[in-house]
């Protein structure tokens, strides 16, 4: 639904490689938003996606921060009139965040302030910021570094939950394989090994995290709530999605995700985002604890995210809302079809791998699972492009690891 939005000028969408952006080009497409992709990835599958008009290559997230803002800049200013900016990862949205200075004259954006997207970010500020506030979270402790830990853990109830205080910290590529076990957090069930996991992350600078009870329901009861503010305040609509897996199990992020309504998560979450005067789109997380019936919220999201396309495709396009109120137009109409699913398939199985083994399903809960699927994340009727290309990246690269040289054994 485009609610009669005008295309005024395009989108830069600011490319992470990941399947989030994809899902954020396609939503502005369905609205028939021109999108230009600024990309570190330009061999990437949203790339060739038919709603991007242009690609921009952008220097990596390594690249001095003076680099990719001269060429943000010079690339908003070859397309004119500010263009919006859009994100859908932590980076990128710290990028254009933080130097607001440096960007305001040549990019239009609908962001949350400064300081609310910093809380948000980065784990150990928001502990505090929704324990000053009374948010429904889970009890949270910081630990900023092993000494302290080693005196906090004997104190503690397991299971816990351990988040970097930033997702950078833990990040593939920081740190070598096995010192953790994903990057969005950790499950722990003992003192000693809440120790050893820091005593392994402190040669690396990463200790630095807060400590979460561990909300101790299966998997199928995170759930999120889509939502948007408009500038003028105005509670313009949610959406609410169920995650039926996630990648890694208990500690990665949904790879099938099930629209449902949850009235009861969208009243939660408009109160929460009133209390904290929150401008612009927010992705709420929420897990149910079985135990007490109650829903905690694990954190906000200030970008748009991984599985955002499934919420535009049932007519919650909260990238065209985003669009219209950087464009100066009316709100776009959110509704929201439920029961139906989207899917992102080769993590999904890893994932399924896992649950069998861990008894907590089945193959046949997985056949049941994705009868709902209409919306594969990256194999869509009316955009297929993606997904040949995803093909063939995968196909060249098991092509290349079987012509590479063996290792040379000593002797």
């Amino acid at each position: 639904m485009t609610g009669g939005i005008e295309a005024r000028v395009p989108v830069l969408v600011l490319d992470e490689g990941g399947v989030g952006e994809l899902g954020l080009v396609r939503s502005l497409g369905l609205g028939r938003i021109p999108v230009h992709l600024v990309t570190t990835h330009p061999e990437g599958a949203s790339a060739v996606s038919r709603y991007v008009g242009r690609v921009h290559t952008f220097p990596p997230p390594d690249a001095p921060v003076a680099r990719r803002l001269d060429a943000l800049r010079s690339i908003a200013a070859s397309v004119g009139d500010r263009p919006p900016v859009m994100m859908a990862g932590d980076r990128t949205l710290e990028l254009v965040s933080e130097n607001r200075e440096a960007l305001d004259d040549v990019l239009s954006y609908d962001l949350a302030t400064r300081e609310l997207i910093a809380t948000c970010l980065y784990k150990d500020r928001f502990a505090v910021a929704a324990t000053e506030m009374g948010l429904p979270v889970p009890r949270t402790n910081l630990a900023p570094s092993l000494d302290h830990v080693v005196m906090m853990a004997p104190t503690l109830t397991y299971p816990v939950f351990v988040k970097p205080v930033s997702k950078e910290l833990w990040e593939h590529g920081r740190l070598p394989s096995g010192v953790v076990e994903a990057q969005k957090g950790q499950r722990v069930d003992r003192a000693e090994e809440l120790v050893a996991l820091f005593t392994r992350l402190q040669p690396f600078g990463a200790d630095s995290a807060v400590v979460q009870h561990f909300v101790a329901s299966p998997d199928s009861e995170h759930y999120s709530v889509h939502a948007y503010v408009a500038p003028d305040g105005t509670f313009v609509g949610a959406s609410t999605t169920r995650k039926i897996r996630v990648h890694p199990p208990h500690r990665g992020i949904g790879t099938c995700v099930r629209s449902e309504d949850v009235p009861q998560l969208v009243d939660m979450s408009r109160d929460v985002m009133d209390r904290l005067s929150y401008r612009g789109f927010a992705l709420l997380q929420y897990k149910r604890d079985l135990a007490s019936g109650d829903f905690l919220l694990l954190e906000i999201n200030c970008r748009f995210s991984t599985s955002g396309e499934l919420p535009a495709r049932c007519g919650a396009n909260f990238p065209l809302a985003s669009y219209a109120a950087m464009t100066g137009q009316p709100m776009p109409t959110i509704t929201q079809r439920v029961g139906v699913s989207w899917l992102d398939l080769e993590p999904d199985l890893a994932a399924m791998r896992t649950y069998r083994k861990l008894g907590e399903s089945t193959w046949l809960d997985f056949a049941k699972s994705v009868l709902d699927v209409r919306y594969p994340a990256y194999l869509a009727w009316d955009d297929p492009r993606p997904f040949a290309r995803r093909v063939m990246m995968r196909v060249r690269r098991r092509l290349a690891r079987r012509r590479a040289p063996a290792p040379s054994q000593a002797a």
